[in-house]
């Protein structure tokens, strides 16, 4: 304990003094556990520009492959009758004497090796096949999402396709409060139908796993997981699935508000109760009592305000006053049942990454957190009296990964654009495992960018702890197996107390 109250205490002081060690300050932030975000450790492309004359082979000798095909086509084509052709054919000789002259030895050289040209570029295309199917395989991913939606859509017309198959017409008098309650059992049916076909899919194609679930709070009780961003937010999709089927409660995802901008997407959206996340919002899913008590107050003192009743007149603000409650009564009402449902007295779970598609797009093959200034997600915390757990998963960036060639080139059209543009590829099967770290509490007079550094701090932590890095696709691929699975994490175990020593006894020297 002794030794974590120095390294708390000399946190922002410990570069410092690896600088005057070393007499360079880079070698002090490469070795302070602290300064992970500001090191700057030899970085290995996981996609070398070299790489780039595959694929560009690949796509040269398709589009090659398909002219040359074409032109066997009409060169070798048989000649037409001549009834009504022979204007055609007067043409095409004046165009053909119009061509230079080594245009016709040219064309009979490739018309004569056509054959063998065109079985040596199939040849090629067999080898280079799978390079292609590197850059298909995320499609399929794109391809479930939009089957789930397609699913739910189906399920939310069954009444109507039952209705006119049986060539009954669904009479619409009458009929709101017998289907209210219905309505809202099918929208739980719908949630574990979609649930089992996202958690039988983690379990068969990554071996989803899921530890320290038993550190989040019994049913009943607000929690407020951040996790980690990758590539794309597989962990994401089966840890909802896998809460559901365990504890029988949706967690609530805080998504990028360009998800609602995609056509075939708000039924599902809609359907997991997924939000952009306003602080006000997220506050009032995890502590539903201290949010109403707030708002209380706030409206108590807001019509005891004395400079408010001197700016205006008193029967103005009282009209005001019940006009406005009225109106939010209203809306409340009429509302999406949806949500009112998922927001209880109790609290709910709530899933955010505060890194979002900058951290998914442009964080590299060390795992490194790129949340910037972001310090939303502390402020819910503070404000809501809630901890929060940190969250990340294993080999989340294996799965699908990105191509890093022009990143440079990328991030400015994405800070210009805020939409995620690059080139993906993979869907490898590899190892899954989402870890659940200890709650982080908010303390008193604590700031939100002291929390949000902490949480960080928290995160980095556990990917030094259980990320083998830099990331690689074929140790992921090999953790499939149990036996090369548990020499992976006492190999990432040793490595992470053997760098905790070295960091503790730098800094118990220097404070000796």
């Amino acid at each position: 304990m002794s030794i974590l109250a120095a390294m708390a205490q000399t946190e922002y002081h410990v570069p410092k003094v690896l600088a005057e060690i070393h007499g360079d300050v880079s070698s002090a932030s490469a070795l302070c556990p602290f300064q992970t975000q500001k090191s700057t450790p030899t970085r290995i492309r996981m996609f070398c520009p070299g790489s780039v004359l595959p694929v560009m082979l690949f796509f040269c000798t398709t589009s090659l492959l398909a002219s040359m095909a074409v032109l066997y086509l009409v060169l070798n084509s048989p000649p037409p009758h001549c009834t009504e052709a022979c204007e055609t054919e007067e043409s095409q000789a004046s165009v053909v004497s119009l061509a230079p002259d080594l245009l016709l030895p040219l064309l009979a050289v490739i018309t004569r090796h056509v054959p063998s040209v065109a079985r040596y570029l199939v040849a090629c295309m067999a080898w280079l096949w799978p390079l292609g199917i590197l850059f298909l395989l995320p499609i399929a991913f794109v391809a479930l999402l939009y089957f789930t939606a397609f699913l739910v859509q189906l399920y939310c017309l069954r009444d109507w396709l039952i209705g006119g198959l049986r060539g009954t017409a669904a009479s619409s008098s009458g009929s709101s409060s017998s289907t209210e309650e219905p309505y809202l059992n099918t929208d739980h049916l719908l949630r574990r139908l979609v649930a089992v076909m996202w958690e039988a899919h983690g379990r068969a194609f990554h071996g989803y796993e899921v530890v320290g679930m038993e550190k989040l709070p019994a049913p009943g009780e607000g929690a407020f997981l951040v996790y980690y961003h990758g590539t794309i937010p597989l962990d994401a999709y089966y840890f909802i699935a896998r809460h559901i089927i365990k504890r029988n409660r949706l967690p609530i995802p805080v998504v990028d508000r360009f998800l609602f901008r995609l056509p075939g997407l708000q039924r599902i959206l809609r359907l997991t109760c997924a939000l952009e996340g306003s602080v006000e919002e997220c506050v009032a899913l995890l502590n539903p009592t201290l949010a109403e008590s707030s708002k209380s107050l706030r409206s108590n003192s807001n019509s005891n305000n004395p400079k408010i009743l001197d700016a205006r007149n008193h029967d103005a603000i009282e009209i005001g006053e019940t006009s406005t409650r009225a109106e939010q009564e209203k809306e409340q009402q009429e509302g999406d049942e949806e949500m009112r449902t998922v927001s209880s007295q109790a609290g709910e779970v709530l899933l955010l990454s505060p890194g979002g598609v900058r951290e998914a797009l442009f964080s590299d093959e060390y795992y490194s957190v790129l949340w910037g200034k972001r310090r939303g997600f502390a402020r819910i915390a503070i404000k809501a009296k809630r901890p929060i757990y940190p969250v990340f998963t294993e080999n989340i960036r294996e799965g699908i990964r990105l191509v890093q060639y022009g990143k440079c080139w990328l991030r400015r059209l994405y800070e210009f654009t805020r939409l995620p543009f690059g080139l993906f590829y993979g869907y490898f099967p590899v190892k899954l495992r989402t870890h659940i770290g200890d709650p982080i509490y908010p303390r008193i007079g604590e700031t939100d960018e002291q929390l949000a550094d902490r949480t960080r701090e928290a995160i980095e932590d556990m990917i030094l702890r259980y990320q083998w890095r830099p990331g690689n696709v074929v140790i992921a691929l090999l953790q499939r197996f149990p036996c090369f699975d548990a020499w992976v994490q006492s190999k990432n175990a040793q490595n992470y107390h053997s760098r905790r020593r070295k960091d503790s006894q730098i800094i118990m020297d220097f404070s000796g």
